[in-house]
């Protein structure tokens, strides 16, 4: 499983390749309390939190064309996941998205 993770001010974004349900993006919500800020930073977003939730296994139509959609159209941008300290520095190039 590999997972990367990006905090925004107001969101935050992750994504990777799980072994049960392949490429997954991520999206959700930070809380503007510090101390609801703490726990999610610690223990991860509640379900109520998640804004995207999508992978491969599940999502039929989830691409990396629609990856990228979606983390732009929240905020996010290409060169961010770049910057990700990625194990395999090809992975997001070769993201396995159809």
């Amino acid at each position: 499983m590999s997972r990367y993770q990006i905090l925004h001010e107001d969101k935050g974004l992750a994504f990777g390749n799980d072994h049960a349900c392949g490429e997954f993006l991520q999206i959700w919500k930070r809380p503007d309390n510090p101390k609801d800020r703490s726990e999610q930073d610690q223990f991860g977003p509640n379900p109520e939190e998640m804004l995207v939730d999508l992978d491969t296994r599940f999502d039929k139509d989830f691409t990396k064309d629609k990856m990228l959609e979606i983390i732009t159209l929240h905020g996010f941008r290409l060169d961010e996941l770049k910057k990700c300290e990625l194990k395999y520095p090809e992975e997001i190039s070769t993201l396995k998205l159809t």
